[in-house]
């Protein structure tokens, strides 16, 4: 884990934040080089933590109740095709 316990995504747009504001014209092929070294740099060869995203939790919450609102018994095909889930999925969404 990195040294100070910070999430690796966090870690990684914290970086991109600092180059774009301080080369808000840089190239973009050197800016990808440049945060490939300072990534490498800073977490060679230490295990890193990447958190689950909380929008996910979110969005599969938000699924979860648009289901359980639509869901009338019949149309379980419908709300399969439209949420991309499958049937078990909306079976346990309704328990």
């Amino acid at each position: 884990m990195a040294a100070d316990d910070r999430d690796f995504v966090d870690a990684l747009g914290e970086m991109l934040e600092y180059i774009l504001s301080m080369q808000p014209d840089i190239e973009p092929d050197a800016c990808a080089e440049w945060f490939k070294h300072q990534v490498r740099t800073h977490y060679d060869g230490e295990r890193v933590t990447v958190r689950k995203s909380t929008m996910r939790e979110q969005t599969r919450a938000e699924t979860r109740a648009r289901v359980r609102a639509e869901y009338n018994g019949r149309n379980i095909n419908e709300i399969t095709a439209r949420y991309n889930i499958s049937r078990r999925t909306v079976y346990n969404y309704l328990k």
